[in-house]
């Protein structure tokens, strides 16, 4: 006789997933995709004390950043922890500024379509080309060394980077947006690297 594991067994082996919020008007979606998904998402603003989780997504936010910034300090403290971490918008500026890239005023509204130029687990089930919807302010004009560019646009050469010896990842779209196709299958295959 097999047993099979009850709701909350389930929901215990589940992955912790801690979205840290740099107060973006979409941080609170993608808490609500990572539990659409089956994982455990927690929201958390930025400064607070981070407790143990499998994986970090970093949202976005209307903050403008520089190096010097309190955020890029908080990212780099974030990087040590040694865990998969995904930066959204905001989040993947901070972790170029952490990792000494650049990034200066390039606006993107709107859709945009995406070319996958190099094959990685974060685009697994996804297909070489699709529209995903932008937001920002700034983009990366420098990628940080070590810093390998997964995926570009018409308008910019780095949608979506990936560190070379970590699992740290960024994407200057939103997957956590209806109007991004695949984006949920992003958030899913980062989660589970």
């Amino acid at each position: 006789m097999t047993l099979r594991p009850s709701p909350l067994q389930l929901l215990s082996m589940s992955k912790k997933v801690l979205i840290l919020g740099p107060g973006g008007q979409y941080n609170h979606l993608i808490l609500r995709r990572v539990n659409e998904l089956g994982y455990i998402g927690i929201l958390k603003k930025f400064g607070e004390r981070i407790e143990d989780f499998d994986a970090i997504i970093i949202g976005g936010g209307p903050a403008r950043v520089n190096e010097n910034s309190e955020e890029v300090n908080y990212v780099k403290e974030i990087v040590k922890l040694n865990k998969p971490i995904l930066g959204i918008c905001l989040g993947y500026q901070l972790i170029s500024l952490a990792f000494k890239g650049k990034i200066e005023e390039y606006p993107s509204f709107g859709p945009q379509t995406i070319y996958i130029k190099r094959r990685d687990k974060i685009f697994e089930g996804i297909p070489d080309k699709f529209i995903a919807w932008e937001s920002h302010n700034d983009t990366i004009t420098k990628i940080p060394k070590n810093f390998v560019i997964l995926a570009y646009s018409e308008r910019n050469k780095a949608e979506v980077i990936k560190h070379r010896y970590k699992k740290i990842y960024g994407v200057q779209f939103h997957p956590e947006v209806n109007e991004t196709e695949f984006g949920r299958i992003i958030i899913k295959n980062f989660i589970e690297l």
